[in-house]
């Protein structure tokens, strides 16, 4: 028999606060690509590094390949460790109280909060365009396991003014949906129709 999932969403209630921290959604690609980048990184590119530097001491001639190969060497290694601490290390937290909704996204607790006045959301919803954004196209570049990158739409969404909002990536409808719930019994207006 299946094992019944459990959410993703870390929810907690600090006197009139509802606060909801979702961990970033690591894909098998992600993962598999992390731990054998690591396995490389740690093994492989200082070998690579030394063999480079190695060749271009002993060699009297210039080899502009040689140049550009290092410099790409050099300037790939922090590039990818950054795509690794981004997958591994987001989180999108949400704190609603009486009075404001506050999204903050961040990778490894550096991040930007964006706060917003409670009366003024309009049309908390579940967002649909979430399971339909990822597959419009012929080539569905997520089912690769390549869209470990973006974050893709977020499953709940309000307006605001003349703007949409979508929030709380990484969790799937039913989630979303019980998180709904939580807002609408703590008083906020909660659209009972999806965008």
């Amino acid at each position: 028999m299946e094992k019944l999932a459990k959410g993703r969403a870390k929810i907690t209630e600090i006197g009139d606060t509802l606060q909801v921290a979702i961990p970033g959604k690591r894909t098998r690609m992600a993962t598999i690509f992390g731990i054998s980048y690591g396995i490389f990184l740690v093994s492989g590119w200082p070998i690579g590094l030394y063999m480079v530097l190695r060749n271009l001491s002993t060699d009297d001639t210039f080899s502009g390949f040689l140049i550009i190969f290092l410099v790409g060497w050099i300037l790939a290694a922090p590039y990818m460790l950054s795509i690794i601490i981004w997958v591994w290390g987001r989180k999108e937290k949400i704190a609603i109280s009486s009075d404001t909704l506050v999204i903050k996204k961040q990778v490894l607790g550096i991040g930007k909060s964006r706060r917003y006045e409670l009366h003024t959301v309009q049309d908390l919803r579940p967002n649909s365009s979430a399971e339909t954004d990822a597959s419009h196209s012929g080539f569905n570049y997520w089912s690769w396991g390549f869209g470990f990158l973006s974050e893709g739409p977020g499953t709940l969404a309000f307006g605001y003014g003349m703007k949409t909002v979508d929030f709380a990536k990484g969790i799937d409808k039913p989630e979303a949906n019980f998180i709904l719930d939580l807002f609408r019994k703590m008083g906020v207006n909660v659209s009972q129709t999806e965008s």
